[in-house]
């Protein structure tokens, strides 16, 4: 019998961000059947293949990195060109979880946290069953 090979640590965390990623654009576009998404930043109703999973947090921090509060979908004119539109995304995150969490986001953010490889494949392997129910459910 062959021995699996061993997956490597930055091998795991784009596979484990990839998995995220999809589920949050999926479950960001289910109020629109799958087809669009509203930006949490500026609020415009756009194509789903114009949306990112935007992270309010940075996600070079660990502990909010896969944190479902934390990453929303978001435009790639507010992600990419517009910093993040921090200010438009938090009155956006208030709107829909209220001040209170995102007061606990914004303090979350200086636990350390290191997730080891089988940490990051079950990350990938959680989202992934995830986001097929989404799929499935608009498909139906």
């Amino acid at each position: 019998m062959k021995a699996k090979k061993q997956v490597s640590r930055s091998t795991a965390m784009r596979r484990a961000d990839r998995a995220f990623s999809l589920y949050i654009r999926t479950r960001d576009s289910q109020k629109f059947g799958g087809r669009q998404f509203q930006c949490i930043s500026c609020g415009r109703i756009l194509p789903i293949e114009q949306c990112d999973a935007g992270h309010y947090v940075n996600r070079q921090h660990q502990s909010l990195r896969f944190n479902e509060f934390n990453v929303n979908g978001q435009c790639r004119h507010c992600n990419r060109f517009d910093e993040g539109n921090m200010m438009g995304y938090r009155q956006g995150l208030i709107e829909k979880h209220g001040e209170i969490v995102v007061k606990r986001l914004e303090a979350e953010k200086r636990r350390p946290m290191k997730r080891t490889v089988g940490d990051l494949l079950l990350i990938e392997r959680v989202y992934k069953e995830l986001t097929a129910k989404f799929t499935y459910q608009i498909k139906k």
